[in-house]
């Protein structure tokens, strides 16, 4: 009697985590990147377009801005060496105006789609804000930056990733819930000169 009930009590949990886990998959985001040109140099800037869409057949609400630092959107790799860019932030201490990032949650219907780009300046150095004397290649963006290995061809994803205690919810009204996951984009593929 009491095997049948736990028995019993294990295939309840089992649908009962199978059913969060459809209507968790069931809200999906498809995230497309594109750049503005596919060859650049010291100097250039590249405008990184980000598409996110409902993939779903429900409406969501969506924070298509979710970093603090714009760099951290973005895994750049060496297409030859196969060496990931390094993430290189301003120092200090972060204050973080989530209200302002409440105000930036859209509702998308499904198949709709909301855009935004992140534009990066290639130096050779990092401006002085960023107390970090190193030479080399760097994709400098608003507070942070990416520092590349060498000159050469990079394959470039974007990921999105929102936890579902993000702390723009203390900022939502009564009951909205933003979408969370992880979805990453297509590669796309840049030529870099130094």
């Amino acid at each position: 009697m009491i095997r049948t009930s736990i028995q019993r009590n294990s295939v309840i949990a089992a649908l009962i985590l199978m059913s969060l886990a459809a209507k968790a998959s069931a809200q999906k985001v498809m995230l497309n990147l594109r750049t503005n040109r596919t060859h650049y140099a010291i100097g250039d800037s590249i405008r990184f377009h980000l598409s996110y869409k409902n993939a779903s057949d429900r409406a969501i609400w969506l924070l298509p801005h979710t970093e603090i630092y714009p760099a951290n959107v973005f895994e750049v790799k060496n297409v030859r060496t196969k060496k990931k860019g390094e993430w290189i932030r301003v120092p200090g201490e972060d204050s973080i105006a989530w209200e302002g990032y409440a105000e930036e949650v859209v509702r998308l219907q499904p198949g709709a789609l909301v855009t935004r780009t992140l534009v990066a300046e290639i130096h050779s150095k990092l401006p002085n804000f960023f107390e970090d004397l190193r030479t080399g290649i760097f994709l400098v963006f608003p507070g942070s930056a990416i520092r590349l290995d060498s000159g050469g061809q990079y394959q470039v994803r974007a990921r999105f990733r929102v936890s579902p205690n993000h702390p723009v919810h203390a900022f939502l009204p009564a009951g909205r819930q933003i979408w969370h996951g992880e979805t990453e984009s297509n590669p796309v593929v840049i030529q870099i000169q130094q």
